[in-house]
């Protein structure tokens, strides 16, 4: 897994902060966090990385084809999801953004046909994301971009 720092740090609050993580293999880490004083804390294991690939077959539909997405993840939890949104827009599931999605249900591979209509998706740039244990503030990985024409 190695020692890569994490960058785009934020500080939330005192016992808060986000990060990004650089690409690792699959496999539990710990955290280690050093103040500019050179105190250090450590959280045992205190970070998971799952390996996952999104796949779309295709990228470049007209709304209303079907889109088939492959996807695998190095371990499933029953509140993984994959979802269908506008490249650049929040993680969050409202139709203003696209959104089409489903959860995973444990399975660390499968398929997702998803059929996105003109009402919901408009010509433009989409992404399929998935999204680890329930999250809806980001996600693990994006796909490549399907463009709607």
């Amino acid at each position: 897994m190695g020692n890569a720092p994490a960058t785009n740090v934020v500080v939330r609050s005192g016992e808060r902060m986000t990060v990004t993580t650089p690409i690792q293999d699959a496999g539990t880490v710990d955290v280690v966090v050093t103040r500019p004083s050179g105190e250090r804390a450590v959280l045992g294991r205190g970070y998971t990385n799952v390996a996952v690939t999104l796949t779309p077959d295709r990228t470049d539909p007209h709304a209303g084809d079907y889109v088939t997405v492959t996807w695998s993840a190095s371990s499933g939890r029953a509140m993984d999801w994959i979802g269908l949104f506008a490249v650049g827009s929040p993680m969050m599931p409202w139709a203003e953004w696209g959104y089409e999605w489903q959860f995973t249900n444990g399975a660390v591979s499968g398929t997702w046909r998803v059929r996105p209509q003109e009402w919901l998706y408009p010509p433009g740039q989409y992404e399929f994301r998935y999204a680890v244990d329930g999250n809806l503030s980001g996600w693990a990985v994006h796909s490549v971009p399907v463009t709607i024409r």
